[in-house]
């Protein structure tokens, strides 16, 4: 079994690159080919069919197995880093801002940490909770995050 705060970290991690991971997943489904054709038989051209690939566009789901982003390291280095099953930390991440938004500390907590990406400190000081409160609430929020990646299977405990 992992240890608990290596996952946490890993989980803390694909939170903080979530808009780098959006952007790039965004990239990566506008750049598909959708070339159905039409036509072809009888002495018909084979010609594009917009209207089949709008369609087909808009029910097929959103699988990229994998993207590359390039990120920040602590020392301020730049590297790539792969990302396996962008569209589940993507739905990971929204889901626990939506559970967050259930209570008050723990959405100023989620908001200050991965959306702004600001220290527990200016978080706490903007918010009016103590030191404790918010790393209550953020031990929280990754319980509740390690459940849904558990779920979604981004993560195996075993």
């Amino acid at each position: 079994m992992q240890d608990k705060s290596v996952i946490f970290k890993t989980i803390e991690q694909y939170f903080c690159w979530y808009p780098v991971i959006k952007k790039e997943f965004m990239l990566t489904l506008d750049e598909r080919r959708y070339d159905y054709k039409t036509g072809g038989t009888d002495g018909k051209a084979l010609i594009n069919d917009r209207t089949a690939n709008q369609a087909i566009k808009e029910i097929e789901p959103p699988f990229v197995p994998k993207i590359y982003i390039t990120v920040n390291n602590e020392k301020g280095g730049i590297y790539v880093k792969r990302v396996v099953n962008p569209f589940k930390w993507m739905q990971l991440f929204e889901w626990a801002r939506k559970q967050a938004a259930k209570n008050k500390i723990q959405t100023a907590v989620f908001e200050g940490r991965y959306v702004r990406q600001e220290l527990h400190t200016a978080t706490a000081s903007k918010n009016g909770i103590s030191r404790q409160a918010y790393f209550d609430a953020r031990a929280e929020i990754l319980h509740m995050a390690l459940a849904g990646a558990c779920q979604l299977g981004l993560i195996k405990v075993m």
